[in-house]
């Protein structure tokens, strides 16, 4: 059980055997049919997404869709939401809203998007664009707090704070006022925190 934990935190953190060898298997998996253990499958995918190109995306999207099983859809699109590529997680983003993807599942690939630093700014800004049909499909459920609170809590700054505060402002969601003031609460107390203690942990 340990396996899988101790390589993903390997490619994280950008282990560059780690991430050779995913490659290698992720090649043999595509190219020749060498079955991938289902426990190494979704650290292998986030590693081969990672720095992936247009024909990583492509074989991943390749991979969505000939997979009949949800758990795997749902591996390959959270490697997807991992490229670190700006256009690529723009076309991930666009892929979450279409009918490719069952609607209940959308909220959860724009979810995966918010967990990477250069991802976290491009959803805001996507959901801000996209928010009548994006409350539109799931006014009424928690998916719509859900997906308000990832998409805003991770920032740090009072700026960004106020862009989040002054867009709620104008586009209320009742249903999510108390995760939209959590998260609102985390973007500060995270603000206070790098004012006070980023200099010391630069040093450190």
């Amino acid at each position: 059980m340990l396996r899988a934990l101790i390589i993903g935190r390997l490619i994280s953190l950008k282990d560059e055997l780690a991430i050779a060898e995913a490659k290698r298997r992720f090649d043999a998996y595509v190219n020749d049919n060498v079955d991938i253990p289902a426990d190494l499958k979704m650290p292998v995918y986030r590693a081969v997404a990672m720095d992936g190109d247009d024909n990583t995306f492509d074989a991943l999207l390749t991979l969505y869709r000939k997979s009949e099983l949800q758990e795997e859809k749902n591996r390959l699109t959270a490697a997807m939401a991992a490229m670190e590529d700006p256009n690529k997680i723009q076309k991930v983003l666009e892929f979450a809203i279409s009918d490719e993807v069952r609607s209940q599942d959308s909220a959860i690939v724009i979810i995966y998007v918010t967990l990477s630093k250069i991802g976290r700014e491009l959803a805001w800004r996507f959901l801000q664009q996209n928010f009548e049909e994006l409350h539109r499909r799931y006014e009424g459920c928690n998916l719509i707090t859900r997906l308000i609170e990832y998409v805003t809590k991770n920032f740090a700054s009072e700026d960004k704070a106020v862009e989040v505060e002054e867009f709620f402002r104008l586009h209320p969601v009742p249903s999510a006022a108390r995760s939209l003031q959590q998260s609102l609460e985390s973007i500060r107390l995270k603000a206070e925190w790098l004012k006070r203690d980023s200099e010391a942990v630069k040093s450190f």
